[in-house]
């Protein structure tokens, strides 16, 4: 349902620095929270150009009270600006629910947004994250008495459904979860034969692509061909190669242990190097590599781009920076450290960086590769990380590693919460050799019968 009488110029306004402020009734005036602090929050300005104070409070509580980081409070703060021109274009209003339910707000948008799954206009998963959105809304204006009670089973009716969950080591056990009458599920795509999902569905570069790469890096910029190399060698995400700093590479130099199995450097990640989900485990490095950053961060260039930096020129500064001294990925440490700095935040402009650029680096290059007609598919940054695994795993496999040995030694590696994820690198390795064997079986069938004569035509006996 959406009416064309009537638009809505409702907008999400960024506000840059933000730190929240409360209100000291002693007083009577507000006070700014030194102790939190988001580079980027949004407000929603309603059709009138007022704040929508419920969905303010609302994110403020996110902020403060849940943790959430500034790109989730922006994505959430999009998602309820959808609601709310929803409800201006089809003249609802937010907490007004009639006795039947095919006129209440939050049933006519989940028939909305079902409509536009059925249109293609968005996925399933899309659609769900939006539904969910307006739920919490609902869920927090209940929960904190910001309307009256009788509209707790208006705006939508609670369900307890039983899911089977997968624990670490591919044990299965039910679950009962709460969700909701409007919950949208998501449709699952199936795996394909060419991807690997490990936080994502990952397509792992093959040997010669692999080759074509490595040949197109070394004319490459040296920031871009290293973070490659690193990511290419130990199975690291974007996050974690571009929060590197000097002062690790020091440490791996200085007092670094070489693995004398695989000539590797061994490195904590997850707390002063960021991971996703702050994963702790330990990352092993080649010993070349850890050269080749050691050389780098010595060098005049790194050091022309670390004066233009926040650190400056330290150890405590990124491996990687751009020409304009900005990280390609701004660590926690450093969002942490410019809260503690800043004191007006009116006057902040900073952004955190979140691999952009890294990405445009690469967007490049894969475009000078097409140019040439280069035979290698599309790939991202995180296709390295499922490369490295298929690459580990064919190494084991052909050193005779027993499958289950080499699934956990994975496992380890790639800091994997469930082995199934570290199942699919040997599914994947299996298809690719079963895949292999079995086109060759077809070409010997094929032209078994035929043969090349001297002229280079086809003779069919």
């Amino acid at each position: 349902m959406e009416s064309n009488i009537h638009t809505s110029i409702a907008k999400v306004e960024i506000i840059k620095g933000f730190r929240p402020q409360r209100f000291d009734p002693e007083k009577k005036s507000f006070y700014v929270v030194d102790d939190f602090y988001a580079a980027r929050f949004p407000a929603i300005v309603k059709n009138n150009g007022e704040i929508w104070q419920i969905a303010s409070i609302y994110l403020q509580h996110l902020f403060i009270t849940e943790n959430k980081d500034s790109d989730t409070l922006v994505t959430i703060g999009f998602h309820l600006l959808d609601y709310l021109r929803f409800l201006d274009k089809n003249f609802l209003t937010f907490d007004e629910f009639p006795l039947e339910e095919e006129k209440r707000p939050t049933a006519l948008y989940f028939k909305y947004l079902n409509d536009q799954i059925s249109c293609g206009a968005f996925s399933s998963s899309y659609a769900s994250e939006r539904m969910r959105a307006v739920i919490n809304l609902y869920n927090f204006c209940i929960e904190f008495k910001l309307f009256g009670s009788h509209l707790k089973d208006r705006a939508y009716k609670t369900l307890t459904r039983r899911i089977l969950i997968r624990g670490e080591f591919g044990d299965a056990k039910y679950k009962d979860v709460e969700t909701t009458n409007y919950a949208i599920p998501r449709n699952n795509r199936t795996v394909s034969s060419d991807e690997i999902i490990d936080g994502g569905r990952l397509h792992p570069l093959t040997v010669s692509e692999q080759k074509i790469l490595n040949k197109y890096l070394k004319d490459a910029p040296v920031e871009l061909s290293l973070m490659c190399s690193l990511a290419l060698h130990t199975g690291a995400r974007l996050q974690t190669v571009c929060t590197f700093k000097k002062k690790h590479i020091l440490d791996l130099k200085t007092k670094g242990k070489i693995n004398s199995g695989d000539n590797t450097y061994s490195i904590q990640v997850g707390g002063t190097i960021d991971t996703k989900n702050k994963v702790s485990y330990k990352l092993r490095i080649p010993v070349q590599i850890v050269k080749n950053l050691w050389n780098y961060v010595n060098s005049e260039e790194w050091k022309e781009r670390a004066e233009l930096s926040f650190y400056g020129i330290s150890d405590e500064n990124y491996v990687f920076l751009t020409r304009y001294g900005n990280p390609f990925y701004t660590s926690r440490a450093e969002i942490v450290q410019r809260q503690k700095n800043y004191k007006d935040s009116s006057k902040d402009e900073f952004s955190p960086q979140k691999g952009g650029a890294v990405r445009e680096l690469l967007r490049k290059l894969q475009i000078e590769m097409k140019i040439n007609n280069e035979d290698i598919r599309p790939f991202s940054f995180h296709d390295f990380r499922a490369t490295f695994g298929l690459n580990l795993v064919r190494k084991l496999l052909k050193a005779n590693c027993e499958p289950d040995q080499a699934m956990l030694y994975l496992k380890q590696r790639m800091a994997h919460k469930n082995i199934s994820t570290t199942h699919g690198y040997m599914l994947y390795a299996g298809y690719e050799e079963l895949s292999l064997t079995t086109n060759q079986k077809f070409e010997n069938m094929l032209y078994e019968d035929i043969d090349l004569d001297n002229d280079g035509g086809i003779e069919i006996e």
